[in-house]
């Protein structure tokens, strides 16, 4: 997935903060950048000042948190988030599985009509 499509469906979500976000480009390829949204459960002192979880763009979309060792695909992300805030993700668990299937049926097609 790229950016505008995991700010869309990461959009409303209370826990998501993209005031601090920033692209960042690593050795495994580009990441977004922004404070973890499970840290008042998961973090000491309940706070993640710096920009610690990332979450991968391109043909993976999986998340890390650097600090609170969490990790996964986008989908057990608002799982967790449903999980610890009792909130109702279950449409946006369903639109992040609609797009990863696009991304890898988008990835296959372009691999094969360059061969």
């Amino acid at each position: 997935m790229q950016e505008p499509e995991v700010r869309e469906i990461l959009s409303g979500i209370p826990q998501i903060n993209f005031e601090r976000s920033k692209i960042v480009d690593g050795r495994t390829g580009s990441w977004l950048m922004l404070p973890c949204p499970l840290a008042p459960v998961t973090h000491l002192k309940g706070t993640d000042r710096n920009p610690s979880f990332g979450i991968s763009l391109g043909t993976q979309s999986c998340f890390n948190c650097f600090t609170c060792g969490y990790k996964g695909r986008l989908r057990s992300l608002f799982s967790l988030i449903s999980e610890f805030f009792n909130l109702d993700l279950s449409s946006r668990i369903t639109l992040a599985d609609q797009l990863d299937r696009e991304t890898v049926e988008d990835r296959k097609s372009t691999r094969l009509n360059s061969s």
